[in-house]
C-alpha cells in the first residue's frame, strides 16, 4: 500500500472514530438530561409531600389550640388549613400521575388523611 493509501486509511479510521465518540457523547448527554429531569421530578414530589405534612401539622395544632382555649376565632383558620391539606393532596396526585404504584400509595394517603380530618372535625364539634 502506498503512503497516500495509508494516509487515506488513517484519515478514514480517524473520522469513523470521531463519529463514534460523538455519538457516544451525544447519547451520554441525553441520558444525563433524562436523569436530571427525574431528579427534579423526585424533588418536586418531596417538596409537595413536605408541604402536605406541614399543612397537616398546622391543622392539628389549630385543633389542639381550639380544644384547649375554646377560641372560636381559630375555626376559620382551621378550615383554611383543611382546604390547604386537600389542595396539597390534589397536587401530590398530579405530580405522581406518571407512576402507577405511587398512585396506589396516594389512594391510601388520601383515605387515611380524610379519616384523620374527619376525626379532627368530630373533636371540634364535640368541643
Amino acid at each position: 500500500m502506498s503512503s497516500t493509501g495509508r494516509a487515506n486509511a488513517v484519515l478514514v479510521a480517524a473520522v469513523v472514530f470521531l463519529l463514534l465518540t460523538s455519538f457516544g457523547a451525544y447519547f451520554s448527554f441525553v441520558r444525563l438530561q433524562t436523569s436530571a429531569r427525574w431528579v427534579r421530578h423526585t424533588l418536586d414530589v418531596q417538596r409537595e409531600l413536605d408541604h402536605f405534612s406541614a399543612a397537616f401539622t398546622r391543622a392539628g395544632r389549630l385543633r389542639s389550640q381550639y380544644l384547649d382555649s375554646g377560641d372560636s376565632a381559630l375555626l376559620p383558620r382551621q378550615a383554611e388549613v383543611v382546604v390547604e391539606v386537600r389542595n396539597a393532596l390534589a397536587t401530590i396526585r398530579r405530580v405522581t400521575a406518571d407512576n402507577v404504584s405511587q398512585q396506589a400509595n396516594w389512594e391510601k394517603l388520601s383515605q387515611v388523611s380524610e379519616r384523620r380530618l374527619g376525626l379532627m372535625e368530630q373533636a371540634i364539634e364535640l368541643k
